[in-house]
C-alpha cells in the first residue's frame, strides 16, 4: 500500500484504496487499518473499504470473464502460490519468454522476482 500511496501522490490523486479487500480470503479490517496508517505518511487519503460486500467478489469473477480479464488463482504472493500448487518455476520460465527482446532494467525498473531475500 505504500507504493499504491506514494503513486497517487505522483499523480495527483486524492485518495487511494485497495483491491484486497475484495477476496473473501482477506480480512478488510485489517488491509483498511494499514491503509489508514499508511496514509499518515502522505499527502492522500486512504478510502476504507470492502469490495466484497454485496457479491463483489463473485462480480469480480464475472466481469473479468465478461473482458476476458486473466485472473490467477492466487494472491500473487510465493506463499499463496505454494499453498495453491501454482508452479513457480514454470511462472519464472514464462516471465523469461515474455522477456525475450525485451530490456527489463529500462522497460520495468520496479519488477523483481525474489524468495527469502534472493533474486529468482
Amino acid at each position: 500500500m505504500d507504493k499504491a500511496a506514494k503513486m497517487a501522490v505522483e499523480l495527483g490523486y486524492d485518495y487511494f484504496a485497495s483491491a484486497l479487500t475484495i477476496s473473501p480470503h482477506k480480512n478488510s479490517q485489517v488491509i483498511n487499518s494499514v491503509g489508514i496508517e499508511v496514509q499518515k505518511v502522505y499527502a492522500t487519503k486512504y478510502l476504507p473499504s470492502d469490495f466484497k460486500k454485496n457479491n463483489g467478489y463473485r462480480r469480480s469473477v464475472e466481469m473479468c470473464e465478461e473482458y476476458d480479464i486473466y485472473r490467477q488463482c492466487y494472491c500473487g504472493c510465493v506463499f499463496a502460490a505454494k499453498i495453491q500448487g501454482v508452479d513457480l518455476n514454470q511462472i519464472k520460465k514464462e516471465a523469461k519468454e515474455f522477456m525475450v527482446g525485451k530490456d527489463g532494467e529500462k522497460e520495468f525498473p520496479h519488477i523483481r522476482f525474489t524468495f527469502e531475500g534472493k533474486e529468482i
